[in-house]
């Protein structure tokens, strides 16, 4: 039997596939990002670089729980198949309909759907106070996790008002 679920006051993401138990603590697991492949998900951990791959849950699923956590939640459905934390967001490039995340890894390409792109732009342009999201040519860390972290408290602050 699968299911997925928020448990624990809406901090935990908690998955059954029928062969294994899930539990991410959205306060300490950090995903930076999801997979979906028909039935299956990779879920990617950035707070440490582990990859749970093939969970037996659907990207749906995970989505419709998601929305019922009560912390802050920065996981925003690219597409069909994929789900990205905008904390890790680097940038976001129209015409090749394609998000940038920076992991521990380095940058990584995920697609995003043309229909999303507006959604996603107006969310960022909220947090950036309408200024141009461009990728950056000097990457300094310490900037960067500041900028991370006031772009997510503020798209917090937009997702209680909204959930309101």
């Amino acid at each position: 039997m699968n299911k997925v679920e928020a448990i624990n006051d809406g901090r935990v993401l908690h998955i059954v596939d029928g062969r294994n138990e899930y539990h991410f603590d959205m306060t300490d697991d950090v995903i930076s990002h999801i997979l979906a492949d028909g039935n299956f998900v990779d879920i990617y951990l950035a707070s440490t670089n582990h990859v749970y791959k093939s969970v037996r849950a659907q990207i749906g699923m995970i989505s419709k729980a998601l929305k019922q956590m009560t912390l802050v939640n920065l996981l925003y459905r690219a597409d069909r198949s994929t789900i990205i934390n905008l904390r890790f967001l680097e940038s976001l490039d129209d015409h090749k309909k394609v998000v940038r995340l920076r992991t521990n890894n380095g940058i990584i390409e995920l697609k995003i759907a043309k229909s999303k792109i507006v959604d996603l732009r107006e969310r960022l342009n909220l947090l950036l106070e309408d200024k141009e999201i461009k990728p950056k040519k000097v990457y300094d860390p310490i900037t960067e996790a500041i900028n991370r972290a006031n772009r997510a408290l503020a798209l917090g602050r937009k997702l209680l008002e909204d959930k309101e």
